[in-house]
């Protein structure tokens, strides 16, 4: 996906992949502002505007970020491995970005739990079934330093990462070395091609 950051002296074009999008999408649980002015975008009939300070305030922080945690880049996934009567419900379960059910050992009856992988992101949601049924989820454990977790119910769960093949740092170093020669003012931002 391209997005367009046009300035009063020009376009340019910033490429974002889909693992790119990913990270910034976790970068942005603690950097939401820094992320929206870089990343929310419109059409090039209705343009998302920011200013070339704001943007070139909010690059910085988001660059640290993905720096600080070098798990970012890469992308998790799982699988099962179950052993005599403790196997997976379904092929479904078998590996892959996400799973749920899992019962842990030693954990209270009305706990489920749930793993969610994929660039830059395993986490554990840690979810109470009250009496009602309702379901209320209490905690998101990270998991990306972890290689396995132990079930109750599913067997051994495998977490296996690898380096994701984005150019998200690079790319986002280009776009502030870019705003450097842009003038003071507004700056539109928007996906091209795409119109009302």
């Amino acid at each position: 996906m391209r997005i367009v950051f046009r300035s009063a002296v020009g376009d340019h074009i910033h490429e974002s992949d889909s693992a790119g999008g990913c990270i910034l999408g976790i970068v942005a649980k603690t950097l939401a502002p820094e992320v929206d002015a870089i990343a929310r975008t419109g059409i090039e009939d209705d343009p998302v505007t920011t200013t070339r300070n704001e943007l070139m305030s909010a690059i910085p922080p988001v660059l640290n970020r993905i720096e600080a945690d070098a798990a970012l880049l890469f992308a998790y996934g799982i699988s099962v491995e179950a052993h005599g009567d403790q196997s997976p419900a379904g092929r479904s379960f078998a590996q892959g970005s996400g799973i749920s059910g899992i019962r842990l050992p030693e954990a209270a009856s009305n706990l489920v739990y749930a793993i969610w992988c994929g660039p830059g992101q395993c986490d554990l949601v840690e979810t109470l079934i009250g009496a009602d049924g309702r379901a209320n989820d209490l905690r998101t454990l990270d998991l990306r330093n972890e290689t396995e977790l132990q079930t109750a119910n599913m067997g051994k769960i495998r977490i296996h990462r690898r380096r994701v093949k984005t150019k998200l740092p690079q790319e986002l170093q280009r776009l502030l070395q870019v705003a450097h020669n842009w003038p003071e003012g507004e700056v539109a931002k928007f996906m091209p091609g795409l119109r009302e």
